[in-house]
């Protein structure tokens, strides 16, 4: 199982023990499941007393990033729908609220394709394929 935390977080087993304290990041945690048992059950507590930053400018300072940079092309592929992250997650109005302005800075270089199923994910990295190559944008990986 990989975890990912942004902050500190206290593993416990489900009987309450500490497997790992105080960690984030992104962790691997291996497990023994028992026969008829969930093959991996943690509970976790977050250390609540460290402050957490203030995040409600980056949105902001993203889309003066996107000006400052001027020439930029951005395309967001949107598969929101088949992501697997919780569809009733209040998160999901201000990730779309800020990818919309994201694209409203770039302006006519800014896309946004919607793709909801696996062939059309696939046919938009295709046609971002197709844009790259007509403005003579390439990158070798």
């Amino acid at each position: 199982v990989c975890l990912r935390s942004k902050v500190p977080i206290t593993l416990l087993h489900e009987d309450g023990s500490v497997l790992e304290e105080g960690w984030s990041g992104a962790r691997q945690v291996r497990g023994v499941s028992e026969p008829g048992k969930r093959p991996f059950a943690f509970k976790y507590r977050v250390d609540t007393s460290r402050q957490l930053k203030d995040v409600s400018t980056r949105p902001a300072e993203v889309v003066s990033a996107i000006h400052a940079l001027g020439d930029l092309n951005l395309v967001v592929i949107d598969s929101s729908k088949i992501s697997g992250w919780d569809p009733s997650s209040s998160k999901w109005p201000t990730l779309k609220t800020n990818i919309s302005k994201f694209i409203e800075a770039a302006g006519d270089k800014g896309h946004l394709i919607k793709a909801d199923n696996e062939a059309a994910v696939r046919a938009a990295f295709e046609s971002v394929a197709k844009m790259m190559a007509s403005t003579g944008i390439s990158e070798e990986l």
